[in-house]
């Protein structure tokens, strides 16, 4: 937003106008950031890096083509993780890259024993 002056030369700009341009640049930013972690929260988007050989709770999934499914029906309640009785199940988080709030078993952690009665992780999903 430079003006020409009579004489044919530019003005520079003022640094209001400098700072306006750098504020909408900072704004866009936020903006942008916000928007990815606040899909990815939202399991919009696909996981970081998506492993389809992670295992997930007991009727989850039964073939590989399911983990697709199953990301898009799972609400990331937490609920199988509340009332697995050897804490077998946990939720995925951002460094996981398995989608923020999704279940899963890490088998050499604790792995699933299938003790409980009548698999509660399955009665407990909605």
């Amino acid at each position: 937003m430079s003006k020409q002056l009579a004489s044919g030369k530019r003005k520079a700009p003022t640094t209001a106008v400098v700072h306006s341009r750098e504020r909408r640049k900072f704004l866009k930013s936020v903006a942008l950031g916000t928007g990815v972690v606040g899909f990815s929260l939202l399991g919009l988007l696909p996981p970081l890096s998506g492993d389809s050989l992670r295992l997930r709770p007991p009727g989850a999934i039964k073939t590989p083509e399911d983990e697709e499914k199953f990301l898009a029906a799972c609400i990331k309640c937490g609920q199988c993780v509340q009332v697995c009785p050897v804490e077998a199940i946990k939720l995925g988080d951002l460094i996981d890259g398995a989608g923020v709030g999704v279940p899963h078993i890490e088998p050499r952690e604790q792995a699933c024993d299938f003790s409980c009665d009548g698999l509660q992780c399955v009665l407990a999903c909605p």
